[in-house]
């Protein structure tokens, strides 16, 4: 528990601001419940899952507005205390983990194939907020050479454009961020925007 602990701590600490790249905090934090349940010495159902659930909270609580990481979680979580032995119900559990994190990977490497066939060369997209894997898919999109701008809208709630015109900004792609108004996005969407 100490090292998820110290994990989350440092997660904690971690500002989406200085991070490029969400989706590895995700796999990393996935890989670090793995550990643990791995080193994990319960020997009843009953107290693994204390521990699991303890577990799995730290790495929660240390990134609450992150919902790739909570889902991932929660994913993690199914199927694993319906097993009759420990050692069945940690090996599920870490099978799960596993699953979470190829799937990820899976889905992001989906999404950056196919916005980069889809974004149209000096093209303009539209973009709400900033979810991980869509961040992901521009960067991977630009660093493979297509030019594009991108229009932000602000969510209100995470404030995720403007983190996200951080990160574009740092790449170089040249963006445009909107605060969010009252039918702003649909807007902006329907007057500048080629693919959205």
């Amino acid at each position: 528990m100490k090292h998820v602990r110290n994990f989350s701590s440092q997660l904690s600490k971690t500002s989406f601001d200085d991070t490029v790249d969400r989706l590895s905090i995700t796999i990393s934090a996935l890989e670090v419940f793995s550990k643990f349940i791995q080193k994990d010495t319960s020997t009843t159902i009953t107290s693994f899952s204390n521990s699991f659930w303890k577990a799995r909270d730290v790495l929660f609580s240390s990134r609450t507005n992150d919902p790739l990481l909570s889902n991932a979680l929660l994913f993690s979580s199914k199927k694993v205390f319906s097993q009759h032995t420990v050692s069945r119900a940690k090996s599920v559990a870490i099978l799960q983990i596993h699953e979470a994190i190829n799937h990820i990977k899976k889905i992001s490497d989906k999404i950056s194939h196919f916005s980069y066939h889809k974004i149209p060369k000096g093209g303009t997209i539209f973009v709400h907020g900033c979810d991980p894997l869509i961040l992901h898919a521009l960067l991977s999109t630009h660093k493979r050479g297509k030019k594009f701008n991108v229009v932000l809208t602000e969510s209100r709630v995470t404030s995720s454009g403007q983190r996200c015109a951080l990160l574009l900004s740092k790449a170089g792609i040249p963006f445009f961020l909107q605060s969010f108004k009252k039918d702003s996005s649909e807007l902006i969407a329907i007057n500048f925007c080629q693919c959205a």
